[in-house]
């Protein structure tokens, strides 16, 4: 299954886990370990924020979206915080700062 996102998504998501007392960045253009230059969605934020993260892709997303995200979860650590990447999600649209 593949999965597309628009950025409106993205940053429901995050501020969804912000919302909850977790700061969580959207990453719109992030490549992880094997991807090779492939870029992918991710969210960084604090290690222990998984949980958090997988409740607000259910609270955002349809039922199969999430739980195909889910599967796809991959993380590399960025210091102090952990990104939260979904290799195979693509972005549709723009992003606006």
């Amino acid at each position: 299954m593949s999965i597309t996102l628009i950025p409106e998504q993205v940053d429901e998501i995050a501020l969804w886990v912000t919302d909850q007392g977790v700061e969580a960045e959207p990453r719109y253009d992030y490549s992880g370990r094997g991807m090779y230059g492939k870029t992918c969605i991710g969210f960084t934020m604090p290690g222990d924020g998984a949980l958090l993260l997988g409740m607000a892709l259910m609270a955002v997303l349809d039922e199969d979206e999430a739980t195909e995200m889910a599967r796809m979860l991959r993380t590399d650590s960025m210091g102090r915080d952990t990104i939260f990447y979904f290799p195979g999600v693509t972005l549709d649209g723009n992003v606006t700062e």
